[in-house]
Order: C-alpha cells, then structure tokens, then sequence
C-alpha cells in the first residue's frame, strides 16, 4: 500500500513539474521564439531523478529507451535542417518524455497533432500563411501532454 501511494506521489510530482516547465517554456516560445535551454535541462534532470524513484527495476532501460526516441529524433531533424525545427522543441519533448509514462506520452503527442492541424489549415484557409511563419511548437506541446496527462 506505501508503495502504491509513494508511486502516485511521484506521478502528481512529475506531471505538476512537467506542466510548469512546459508553460514556462511555451509563454517563451510564443514572446521570442526561443526557449530556454538550461532551464529545460535542469527539469530533465530534476525528472529523471524523480521518476527513477518510482519505476520498477525490470522495466527502467526499455521504458526510458523507448521515451526518449521521439525527442531525440526530433533533434536530429533539427541537426539536419539547420534549425527550422528548434532544438528548444526536441529539448522540451525529452523533457516530457523523461517525466511521463509511455502511455501517457503518447496520448500527449497524438493530441498535439488535433490543434497543430486546426492552427495550420486555419492560416491556410484565411490566407494569413506567411512564406517564413515560424509556428511555435512548444504550447501545443504542453496542451497535448496535458491532455495526455488527465485524458483516461
């Protein structure tokens, strides 16, 4: 039963300090453009430190492995297109990845995907599409890990 209740701690933990780093970050992301960098680290770092507290030994390498591919993969394609995907973005989806279950995780990008589609053909069928439009990807982010989050 403690252990049960030590694991739901951690989870409300983990997710409360996602969704501030995330707000934070996306507040940033819609001002400048930019995210801060150092700050998400620290996050990543203060939540892999949490989360190894609460997930059992058996399943700690495959679960982590299998979280941090979207991220990563999503700063390799950064790496390759010289920035038009920020590394702030594949930064923050680490971040996330390192603090929520898989399950979790992935409900939270699937519901990024709904607004980012509604957001695009919206400036499409305005013609408000600018050639250069930097869409920040960041607060759509943290409203799909959010739904992620409370969506059963």
């Amino acid at each position: 039963m403690q252990q049960m209740w030590r694991k739901i701690k951690v989870e409300t933990i983990t997710a409360i300090i996602l969704m501030v780093i995330l707000g934070y970050c996306s507040l940033q992301d819609m001002k400048t453009g930019t995210v801060n960098g150092p700050l998400i680290l620290a996050g990543g770092i203060l939540l892999g430190v949490l989360r190894l507290t609460g997930i059992p030994e058996e399943r700690v390498f495959m679960v982590w492995i299998l979280k941090l591919f979207p991220g990563c993969l999503l700063m390799f394609l950064a790496f390759l297109k010289e920035e038009k995907v920020g590394y702030g973005d594949g930064l923050c989806m680490l971040t996330a990845g390192i603090a929520l279950w898989p399950e979790d995780f992935l409900k939270g990008l699937l519901s990024t995907l709904i607004p980012i589609g509604i957001y695009s053909l919206w400036k499409g069928m305005t013609g408000t599409w600018e050639k250069d439009l930097k869409i920040p990807y960041v607060p759509f982010l943290s409203a799909g890990m959010l739904m992620g989050i409370l969506l059963p």
